[in-house]
């Protein structure tokens, strides 16, 4: 009999130490409506792995137990509760697992306390419940004690309680006032956004047109790469620089006239391009090749002559020419078939 009451006893030991316990202490308990006051939470356990999580939502459930406050609506039998400062909970998290260093030791308990400062915007006698504490099924804690405790809230102390019983006035007539300006505002506004609308128009129309008019300006001033380069040529021509001595300008003159059109007529960088490069890139343009021959020696003398001080025999500056000349006349395009491009 001493064996089964022993074995009894540690049995009822082992399981009130496996007990969990989850209380409300609120600061005050009278507060008027709208007076801040604080809520301790503290929740007590045997160990601190026996706790998944803790939730703060029963803070939405503090029930009205006074009935001379309950509304009809089941809605409104529940405080209407405002979190000013939610303390060390994760504010605005509804659930929480805090870490082993905010768990306290103390007589064999582990403890974990919040303090939440809030207030509550209705008349009444409110129940508040402690945490939710969602237990481990694991473990051997299964025991879960919430202690509820309540809390008055009153109307202020300077509340004068209207009378609604005596009669109700009757309806008086409208109070007319002065018009002022500000009564025109929206007639003000009506006209400068007309206004400004129609400046933006204007604008509009006034830029448009001007683009209008560059467009077809650079329609006009284009020419032909052909056109271009032989009245270049004709201007050397009538010129005959290299008769007086100017043959390093005379053959400057000329490649830039032959690279500029071939710029011109076969798109490629001619005018930035070495003689070996000019060469190259006129290959992919089906550039033909007995031209290619006189372009070929064209550049190379005018290089020899421009880098190296050569000084080419004089029939040599007119022979030049007319090559360049058969060359603009061999390769040109035809004007209708660039404006068809």
């Amino acid at each position: 009999m001493r064996l089964v009451s022993f074995i009894l006893a540690i049995l009822i030991s082992f399981k009130l130490s496996a007990q969990v316990v989850s209380v409300a202490i609120p600061e005050r308990d009278t507060v008027e409506v709208g007076e801040l006051f604080k809520i301790n939470y503290r929740v007590n356990v045997p160990y601190v792995n026996a706790v998944k999580s803790l939730s703060i939502t029963t803070l939405d459930s503090m029930l009205n137990l006074n009935e001379m406050f309950k509304d009809s609506t089941a809605a409104l039998q529940y405080a209407d509760f405002e979190i000013q400062d939610y303390g060390t909970w994760p504010a605005n998290q509804m659930e929480n697992k805090p870490e082993s260093s905010e768990w306290r030791l103390s007589n064999g308990k582990h403890s974990y306390d919040v303090n939440v400062l809030g207030r509550i915007w209705d008349y009444g006698v409110f129940e508040l419940p402690g945490l939710q504490v969602d237990i481990d099924t694991n473990s051997s804690a299964q025991i879960l004690q919430i202690i509820k405790s309540r809390v008055f809230v009153l109307p202020p102390a300077d509340y004068v309680h209207q009378d609604t019983t005596s009669a109700i006035s009757g309806i008086k007539t409208i109070i007319d006032e002065p018009a002022t300006w500000r009564d025109y505002l929206w007639l003000i506004y009506s006209v400068l956004a007309l206004v400004l609308c129609f400046l933006g128009y204007y604008l509009w129309n006034k830029f448009k047109k001007e683009e209008v008019e560059i467009e077809e300006v650079e329609q006009l001033t284009i020419r032909a790469a052909h056109e271009i380069a032989l009245e270049k040529l004709d201007k050397l021509k009538s010129a005959k620089s290299w008769e007086t001595g100017d043959i390093k300008e005379y053959q400057s003159d000329l490649t830039f006239v032959a690279r500029e059109y071939l710029e011109n007529r076969y798109n490629i960088p001619a005018l930035e391009s070495t003689t070996e490069e000019i060469l190259s890139q006129l290959k992919s343009v089906e550039f033909p090749d007995v031209h290619e021959r006189d372009l070929k020696e064209i550049l190379t003398i005018a290089d020899l002559v421009k880098f190296a001080k050569a000084r080419p025999s004089g029939n040599i500056h007119e022979e030049f020419l007319e090559k360049t000349y058969d060359l603009i006349y061999h390769t040109k395009r035809d004007r209708a078939l660039e404006e068809d491009e």
